[in-house]
């Protein structure tokens, strides 16, 4: 199983979103699943810990998952329950997503309130891929629902 999960930009490698410590917390009512992101690109380096994701959702990957390969109209978009990660999807109509993550921490930290976005450009080839991915790291230890 993977420790953390690196998605790159195909236009530019130096951009990328890294989903990291991965940490499962029995809770009375459900399972609650946190990790922590970090956005980087050329000046920026920003991380949001302890990211809460209801582990039976998976949403941000099964958002990720349903964007069209050949395309669509618009934007789309998901942010997580507690909004400290969101991300938005454009397809350029020449096989690419445009992905921009964002993190902005509801919880206040010594620096005050931040956002801190960065735009990934995704081959829709390479989606299946980081899908399967980001669902592995999701549910890494979380055997629910296998068969």
């Amino acid at each position: 199983m993977r420790d953390d999960l690196t998605l790159r930009c195909a236009r530019d490698p130096r951009v990328s979103i890294t989903f990291a410590d991965r940490e499962l917390r029995p809770d009375p009512r459900e399972s609650v699943l946190t990790f922590a992101v970090t956005v980087e690109a050329p000046g920026l380096r920003a991380r949001a810990g302890s990211v809460t994701h209801y582990v039976d959702g998976m949403a941000v990957a099964r958002f990720v998952e349903r964007l069209d390969l050949r395309g669509w109209d618009g934007e789309l978009s998901w942010t997580s329950s507690d909004r400290d990660i969101s991300v938005r999807a454009v397809y350029d109509g020449r096989g690419y997503m445009r992905l921009t993550w964002s993190l902005s921490p509801w919880r206040r930290s010594e620096q005050g309130e931040w956002i801190a976005s960065v735009t990934l450009w995704l081959e829709g080839g390479s989606r299946d891929r980081f899908v399967a991915d980001l669902l592995a790291f999701l549910s890494q230890g979380d055997h629910r629902g296998e068969s």
